[in-house]
């Protein structure tokens, strides 16, 4: 059985917290919600939705999912990080008392909520600089909606893991820190695909775009995450 410390405390909190959020969430657009977590739709190379999610991303239920996601991101790098050990020198990710914990997600909520502001900055440089304008609003959107229901399923993998009766080794969160670092691939892969069959341009100059507000970004991230 696993010993009782401070993390167990803020653990289990902090899921009651992003629980109540999606709760009340989806309580004021159930909708809204319903359409961030459509598989088909979110996964298909096409755009199947035509909805006004899109083109009001940071009003009413938008930017609640925009909030959210930054927290259950923020969770999750906490928590992994934690886990596996990976930084035992980094004091964002440990704390002496659930209130620092908490303080803690809440930093690194701010830092991923910040990024999500630049790239939606960035993305909308490059739509303007490659010409590519009618597809900003839905990549922007695409990135967030596959960012939660990533982040989403990575959340719940490691809480039934970390929540069962047996101590896990550290490899175990290794990897699934591994994977919120790689999680960034196949959304660049979706979105390729998506910009592929919505714009009428060659493979480089789509390319070029993908490389200036997806790859780069992502080697960047990578790198910070590793070292």
């Amino acid at each position: 059985p696993r010993e009782l410390n401070v993390f167990d405390d803020y653990y289990q909190l902090s899921i009651i917290i992003l629980a109540i959020f999606f709760t009340a969430l989806y309580t004021y657009s159930p909708r809204s919600i319903n359409e961030y977590f459509r598989i088909e739709r979110a996964l298909s190379p096409r755009e199947l939705d035509e909805n006004l999610l899109k083109t009001r991303i940071f009003t009413g239920p938008n930017f609640g999912v925009f909030v959210f996601t930054c927290l259950l991101l923020g969770h999750l790098i906490i928590s992994t990080v934690y886990l596996s050990n990976i930084f035992p020198e980094r004091e964002l990710f440990y704390a002496a008392s659930v209130s620092e914990y908490l303080w803690n997600w809440l930093k690194m909520s701010s830092l991923l909520m910040i990024g999500l502001f630049f790239k939606y900055v960035l993305l909308l440089v490059a739509s303007s600089l490659f010409q590519v304008k009618d597809f900003f609003n839905s990549h922007f959107y695409n990135f967030l909606r596959l960012s939660l229901m990533i982040a989403f399923v990575l959340s719940l993998v490691t809480a039934t893991v970390y929540l069962g009766i047996y101590n896990y080794p550290d490899a175990v969160y290794s990897a699934f820190y591994q994977m919120v670092l790689l999680a960034t691939l196949p959304v660049i892969l979706v979105i390729y695909l998506k910009l592929l069959n919505a714009a009428s341009y060659n493979n480089l100059h789509l390319f070029s775009y993908l490389s200036a507000t997806e790859l780069i970004p992502f080697v960047i991230i990578l790198s910070f995450g590793i070292y």
